[in-house]
């Protein structure tokens, strides 16, 4: 093992990586609120991608223009921090992730 890698656990580097991946969660579910607020604005969706600099298509899945109800991680296509449960509007209530990466 080289001398950068470590050897042992490293209880307090995995929970600072743990407060990251959280800030990451927030971070794209208030970017996910503010394109359903922009969205219920009449802004387009090319107007909404740029202004949260995210892609196009990410921007169509968050605001579920295909009818099916996503997570916010399914939103971003980070399937695997997916909770399976996904606002029904964006915005106020719950209900249950349809992507297809939930078998049924």
């Amino acid at each position: 093992m080289g001398s950068r890698q470590p050897n042992q656990k490293d209880p307090a580097g995995e929970m600072h990586a743990e407060i990251v991946r959280r800030k990451g969660r927030e971070y794209r579910a208030d970017q996910r609120r503010l394109a359903s607020i922009l969205h219920d604005r009449k802004w387009d969706e090319q107007r909404i991608s740029e202004f949260l600099e995210i892609d196009r298509a990410t921007v169509a899945r968050l605001l579920a223009v295909n009818g099916h109800r996503l997570s916010t991680e399914c939103g971003f296509d980070r399937h695997g921090g997916c909770l399976r449960d996904a606002w029904d509007d964006g915005r106020s209530e719950f209900a249950a992730c349809e992507c297809d990466c939930h078998p049924a």
